[in-house]
């Protein structure tokens, strides 16, 4: 299963489905109570998953209502839509339906909350501070996490947002005046851009800094 979370491929699902991130705690027999659905309409809908060993953060596919068809005609769900609509035993193509996109700043990578991390755990796992990560993701709510819910990791090394400033990776033989002549600006203007940054900090590899 640790396979299939850290896939990056777009999951396809059938017609008249719709994309679930499997929650911590969560069973089939509950999850189909609160669709309206049974058990094996979610579990024709994903062949491909193991429901017995199926890990937090899982993406899946989750049929809508299942309908029948009445001699007037299929009985619809209330939009007007058929691609909402599931009708049993009818053989279906494959779609990606519509979901929320989620897409990070140039140089950010999107990543998913794995199941029992902690705010901390984002931190030290991408090697950045707490206020870039807050700044970068004001929504993520440090003592609520929700397994597979995205993320924007900024890059790391990173101690705050350049936004809508451009960034710099320090590299090695870099220093505060080597930085400052390549890029043609002052070393008084770098330490203003970076006003949480040391002299030194310019010296270590992999110290993400504003730049002008």
């Amino acid at each position: 299963m640790e396979k299939q979370q850290q896939n990056n491929s777009p999951r396809l699902c059938p017609r008249g489905a719709s994309y679930y991130i499997w929650q911590q705690g969560d069973t089939l027999s509950a999850l189909a109570q609160r669709n309206n659905i049974t058990v094996s309409d979610i579990e024709s809908f994903n062949p491909d998953i193991p429901f017995q060993s199926i890990a937090p953060g899982t993406e899946i596919c989750l049929p809508a209502a299942v309908i029948t068809t009445q001699p007037g005609g299929p009985v619809l769900d209330g939009t007007g839509m058929d691609d909402n609509t599931v009708t049993p035993n009818l053989p279906l193509e494959p779609i990606i339906p519509n979901r929320p996109t989620f897409s990070c700043p140039i140089g950010y990578a999107a990543q998913r909350v794995r199941s029992g991390q902690t705010y901390a755990d984002l931190l030290i796992e991408n090697n950045v501070s707490y206020k870039a990560m807050r700044n970068a993701n004001p929504s993520l709510r440090p003592g609520a996490l929700v397994t597979g819910a995205y993320y924007c990791a900024p890059p790391a090394g990173t101690r705050e947002t350049c936004t809508p400033r451009r960034s710099y990776a320090i590299q090695d033989g870099d220093n505060l005046t080597t930085v400052a002549r390549r890029l043609n600006t002052t070393t008084g203007r770098l330490l203003m851009l970076n006003p949480t940054l040391l002299p030194t900090d310019f010296s270590n590899p992999g110290v993400v800094i504003c730049i002008p």
